[in-house]
């Protein structure tokens, strides 16, 4: 029914490939994260747990680029830098932005690295990838392919795409609501164009199946097509596409209960 996955933050989508010279993605989960990345070469590590931080004192498990490319695959001890950053805080990642070392600190990933490297510390998920938690309720965890990375980030409304100017706010891969994203469209992006992942669209729109328009190139992987209101009475008419209806998002699935009435453009099956 959805891709959901995000490109270029770490989060895996449908399976296709992207320049690490311009973006950094997680094939699996389905988010985008823009920013020129110079990626090095492997760096190997000691193996470790990002919800518990089982790393020797002075050091931290982070995600990283196991083979040198431009996804988050694996899990490694790093030292903890002097002065460590906090919560909100600026902070930069070194060599590449799938290096796993950054100025964070034990708990903490650099996320949203700009070109220059400089980015913003958020809390990764503690509990377990079966049931991962967030110590700040205002945040919801996103975990990302066999939970690498699995970061705490904000929570929003697709309907109302409350997110940053620079964010989507997306479904999050393990379809347990919706969580900001950094926008990957680029010049791309406008409803019926191509994705894969779930941060190629535009700014309220959703990445969805191909067969949800007529419109969308139906040999592609996915298709963008705006998000709805399932309670509003003209939401069909405000679709766009030929024969769309506004369709709940989550289907026959137990919808999150702070967005029980959105939907997605699509035709019906």
């Amino acid at each position: 029914m959805v891709t959901g996955d995000v490109e270029g933050t770490g989060m895996e989508g449908t399976g296709s490939t992207t320049d690490p010279t311009t973006s950094a993605a997680d094939s699996s989960t389905g988010v985008a994260v823009t920013g020129t990345f110079i990626v090095g070469p492997d760096l190997p590590g000691v193996p470790c747990n990002s919800f518990t931080q089982d790393c020797p004192p002075g050091e931290k498990c982070m995600p990283y680029a196991e083979d040198g490319g431009g996804s988050w695959n694996a899990l490694k001890c790093v030292p903890v830098m002097a002065d460590p950053v906090q919560v909100g805080e600026v902070c930069v990642v070194v060599e590449n932005g799938v290096s796993g070392i950054d100025n964070c600190d034990v708990g903490l990933m650099c996320w949203d690295a700009d070109q220059e490297g400089q980015g913003y510390c958020v809390a990764l998920c503690k509990g377990t990838v079966e049931a991962p938690i967030c110590e700040d309720p205002t945040k919801t965890c996103n975990v990302y392919s066999e939970g690498i990375p699995a970061l705490c980030l904000n929570q929003c409304d697709p309907l109302l795409q409350d997110c940053d100017p620079n964010d989507v706010c997306v479904v999050i891969p393990d379809k347990q609501g919706f969580g900001c994203a950094l926008d990957a469209s680029g010049d791309e992006g406008q409803q019926h164009d191509p994705c894969v992942f779930a941060n190629e669209c535009d700014s309220g729109l959703h990445c969805a199946e191909v067969t949800a328009a007529a419109e969308c190139d139906q040999n592609a992987q996915g298709c963008c097509e705006p998000f709805c209101d399932v309670t509003e009475p003209d939401a069909d008419a405000n679709c766009g596409g030929v024969g769309q209806v506004c369709t709940p998002l989550f289907g026959d699935d137990r919808p999150p209960p702070d967005n029980p009435n959105v939907g997605y453009c699509a035709v019906p099956e």
